[in-house]
């Protein structure tokens, strides 16, 4: 009997879970995602990322080369004592990439988080309320379309001072008309489906609607955009700091240091190379993930 009341329930266990539609979606994803060759590589490289953003600067071979300086050991080529070679301080430049990956991934989390925060509940008011209120939000954000996003972020940047703060804050403010617009489009077909109708019948007041019900089936593309613009993120940043007006040195941060190297090659390539391949690896990563994402996420691509 206990047996046969084991096999019951496990039976019923599954039974459920096979009809449980949140568990059939993940299924579904995990599939995806394991016979996609691409988007396992862009997982891999994001996490070899993440792992060596957060090793300790104790473990670094030359934590004391982030901001030193050591005139005898300048422009060493790569060996086995300097993997990546060193700069025209001396500085070991395997370590400063390695430290670079932290500001890199930190800052571009915090611009991505900058635009969302403001694009997105524009977007959902815009698609939901409609009338002038959408006319104005969508207004506003063709002007900030108008103006090509590096220029403004440029221009962002010029009146509050180079930093990798201010840099930061410019390209968060100059990329939230993306989510505007995407979200917009995406609250206009939802806000007709039926259980939407059905909370506007029970009394649900505008606020709860659009943030239980609405902006919840918004996330899947607000996903999808995100991971795309994590990789845009890390290169802006780079520009920035090439251009002078993100970081300064001496930070290790990728763009600077690909300006700090441009100037000896290419007699000392690995100064400027290194970080340049760190940037590359790190938007090809996300971007990787980010088309995975969206074949996933996106159900007019499923077949």
């Amino acid at each position: 009997m206990k047996r046969t009341a084991r096999k019951l329930a496990i039976g019923l266990k599954s039974s459920s879970i096979q009809k449980d539609p949140r568990i059939r979606e993940l299924r579904f994803a995990m599939h995806q995602i394991r016979h996609s060759p691409l988007t396992v590589f862009g997982l891999i490289l994001i996490a070899s990322l993440v792992f060596i953003s957060i090793i300790p600067s104790s473990f670094l071979p030359y934590p004391k080369d982030l901001e030193s300086v050591n005139f005898p050991s300048k422009l060493q080529p790569p060996s086995w004592q300097h993997l990546f070679g060193t700069d025209d301080m001396g500085r070991d430049v395997f370590t400063r990439v390695i430290y670079g990956s932290r500001i890199s991934l930190s800052m571009s989390l915090i611009v991505v988080a900058i635009a969302m925060s403001i694009g997105v509940p524009l977007g959902g008011v815009a698609g939901y309320l409609g009338g002038r209120v959408d006319d104005l939000i969508m207004r506003l954000t063709d002007i900030f379309f108008a103006i090509p996003s590096v220029l403004l972020a440029l221009a962002i940047v010029s009146a509050l001072g180079p930093s990798i703060v201010n840099a930061t804050i410019a390209i968060g403010v100059s990329w939230w008309p993306f989510y505007t617009r995407l979200v917009r489009g995406q609250v206009l077909s939802i806000r007709e489906e039926t259980y939407v109708e059905a909370a506007r019948a029970i009394g649900a007041k505008d606020r709860r609607i659009i943030l239980r019900h609405i902006l919840p089936n918004c996330a899947p593309i607000i996903i999808v955009q995100s991971s795309m613009q994590f990789g845009y993120a890390i290169l802006m940043l780079g520009t920035l700091g090439f251009l002078g007006l993100g970081a300064r040195p001496p930070a290790p941060e990728w763009g600077v240091m690909i300006g700090a190297g441009r100037v000896y090659i290419p007699d000392w390539w690995w100064i400027a190379t290194f970080p340049g391949l760190a940037i590359f690896i790190a938007v090809l990563g996300f971007c990787l993930v980010g088309d995975g994402l969206r074949d996933v996420l996106d159900p007019r691509l499923r077949r």
